[in-house]
């Protein structure tokens, strides 16, 4: 592309010069004869002033000669005299005229030419910054040439160091692949193994109470049970319930603070208002058991218990607890 615009000026640049020739030849046509008008009128001039006194005096001589004639005319010969006379004063009139005419036209093609001068001398300042400009596109052609030529002499030099990259690549990523195969072998059993425990366990509490729930829960082979729930059913295609943007901290509401810094290898500020996703499923009348995984790739259960919840009454301007209407408090955290 940058080529093409370099042809292109190159060719705007003959063509303005001959264009600016072609002018230019006009205008010294018109200077030439101009010069030669001015030297003939010069020469007219310097012949009616070169008339030998003899001359002047046979003009003399004539001119009495044709008074003496007048006394002696004829009306006929006075009539042709006077008409021979107007026909005298009109062709001077006329060579007058002519001669008012041609001084015109000297006049405009005097300003013609100083106008096609002016434009003449801007053309060849044009001309020369059209040149500046056709060398500064050339220039940058062959910076560009050069910068690309460089250019591919590295492109070709990395694809010959990078051939045994991509070679390692391409088995990295075979390897990849058929771990992945390997991963899913294992892990979709798991997963489809978990949510058909989460139906299960869900009807196994279903009636239970509150202390039934804690006392089930704090049993070992139903606290395994239930860390590998927690473990697997992510594997699962269960659709997750919870999408919390607002922060895990809503769902540890009841926990002591300290038993809340064991899990949140961190900042417990930054923890609290962690985003996360993940299942709930009831636990017997009271409890509910929710399942979540923190954008650390982190998986924790809580367990939390049902509690009446407090709200503020604008009928009766004040705080009252209202029945069937319930809120959580965390009890204990599954790792």
């Amino acid at each position: 592309q940058l080529q093409k615009v370099v042809n292109k000026m190159k060719e705007d640049q003959v063509r303005f010069a001959e264009d600016r020739n072609k002018r230019q030849q006009n205008l010294d046509s018109l200077n030439n004869a101009s010069t030669e008008e001015e030297y003939a009128t010069d020469e007219s001039v310097s012949d009616e002033s070169s008339n030998p006194p003899e001359n002047q005096e046979e003009s003399e001589e004539e001119q009495d000669g044709e008074k003496k004639k007048k006394k002696k005319q004829t009306p006929e010969e006075k009539l042709k005299e006077k008409q021979k006379q107007e026909a005298l004063k009109k062709q001077k009139e006329k060579q007058r005229q002519e001669e008012k005419l041609k001084a015109k036209q000297q006049k405009e093609q005097a300003k013609f030419m100083e106008k096609e001068q002016e434009l003449l001398d801007a053309s060849y300042e044009d001309s020369t910054k059209m040149v500046e400009d056709l060398q500064l596109m050339e220039d940058s052609l062959t910076r560009f040439s050069e910068e690309l030529k460089a250019f591919e002499d590295s492109t070709e030099l990395m694809r010959k160091n990078l051939k045994p990259v991509k070679n390692l690549a391409y088995e990295i990523r075979k390897e990849w692949v058929k771990m992945s195969y390997k991963l899913q072998d294992i892990t979709q059993p798991l997963g489809k193994e978990a949510s058909e425990d989460f139906d299960a366990i869900v009807t196994d509490f279903l009636n239970m109470k509150y202390d039934e729930v804690v006392n089930a829960v704090n049993n070992v082979d139903v606290l395994e049970r239930l860390k590998t729930l927690k473990n697997n059913i992510f594997f699962s295609k269960r659709i997750p319930n919870i999408n919390c943007h607002g922060g895990i901290g809503v769902f540890l509401q009841g926990l002591p603070e300290e038993e809340i810094k064991t899990i949140a290898g961190g900042d417990v500020g930054v923890f609290l208002k962690s985003g996360c996703v993940g299942y709930t499923m009831g636990l017997g009348e009271d409890c509910n058991l929710v399942i979540l995984k923190l954008p650390d790739e982190q998986i924790i259960a809580v367990l939390r218990k049902k509690t009446l919840k407090q709200e503020y009454d604008y009928t009766l301007r004040k705080m009252v607890i209202k029945e069937g209407l319930h809120a959580f408090d965390a009890i204990k955290v599954i790792k």
